[in-house]
């Protein structure tokens, strides 16, 4: 049994079991069925849901950059808000407050892959990508190992052969809070802000042209119940996203205190939480 928040002692660095003890901001999970967590303590572990255990891959706790170039577990992140994995066991991580994303190669070896340190202006495209300025708040990878990078404000970039590509029509002043790979490495955005500041409580799927097309959401803040068309269903400031091996959508609507599921017919439904905020173990899931 393995508990991912154990309330009252020390961060634990590796261990089994209940000794776990970290407040967990992300996680991902590798081909082999492992999952990696990123933690507002500055640092990823990995856990080996085989034997219950983990083990420490980066981050020393200090939330400041170094470590480029040498082993991961040295080196030190500052806000690891994203991380994902791809089929080769290469690890990717959103390191935001220190304007980069980094990769942990299979030899445990860390790098920066994208990203100067510098927070604001447009990420440009037409320099190396580490050579220019991202603010990333969501890393994901796609079937060609691709990562897919979020950047605060209103960037979408791929990142392929070290150079960065803008897949969101930048005139559209459109600016998510959460992305997911889907079939065919469509890209899926959540929560999006659009150029009047108005925030749309939706889902979308970008298009060849850059542009969002919604796939679920009235653009209306609330909730409307279960079994809705994902059309007309009402959300509440849908951030972070993952689709399962069966195409569905999961997405935690947060507004709602629910995480729910788009599947691939467009009916959305409540998986876990009941729009309240008492936590509860060994309960219904719906019912916390």
């Amino acid at each position: 049994d393995l508990t991912a928040n154990n309330p009252g002692a020390a961060p634990a660095q590796s261990g089994s079991g209940s000794s776990v003890n970290f407040d967990f901001e992300t996680l991902a999970i590798d081909p082999a069925g492992n999952v990696y967590v990123g933690s507002y303590d500055q640092r990823v572990r990995k856990i080996d849901v085989a034997t219950a255990t983990f083990q420490l891959v980066a981050g020393t706790g200090k939330g400041h950059f170094s470590g480029d170039g040498g082993p991961s577990a040295s080196a030190s992140l500052f806000g690891p808000a994203s991380v994902d994995v791809d089929s080769h066991g290469n690890v990717y991580i959103a390191d935001t407050q220190n304007y980069r994303v980094r990769q942990i190669d299979t030899a445990g070896i860390i790098h920066t892959v994208a990203g100067n340190g510098g927070a604001f202006g447009d990420s440009r495209t037409d320099v190396p990508a580490v050579e220019t300025a991202v603010y990333p708040i969501s890393v994901r990878v796609d079937s060609l190992d691709r990562p897919t990078i979020l950047r605060y404000y209103d960037q979408i970039l791929r990142l392929q052969s070290g150079m960065l590509s803008n897949l969101l029509d930048p005139a559209l002043g459109y600016d998510p809070s959460g992305i997911a790979i889907g079939a065919g490495d469509s890209v899926f955005t959540a929560g999006n802000i659009d150029q009047m500041n108005i925030y749309r409580n939706q889902i979308s799927r970008l298009g060849a042209d850059g542009k969002p097309v919604v796939v679920a959401g009235s653009g209306i803040a609330g909730f409307s119940g279960e079994s809705s068309s994902a059309f007309s269903t009402l959300l509440n400031a849908p951030g972070k996203m993952a689709f399962d091996t069966a195409g569905n959508l999961l997405f935690i609507d947060d507004g709602n205190l629910r995480i729910r599921r788009l599947s691939p017919d467009g009916i959305v439904l409540t998986v876990a939480g009941g729009g309240m905020t008492i936590p509860g173990e060994g309960v219904d899931r719906k019912s916390t």
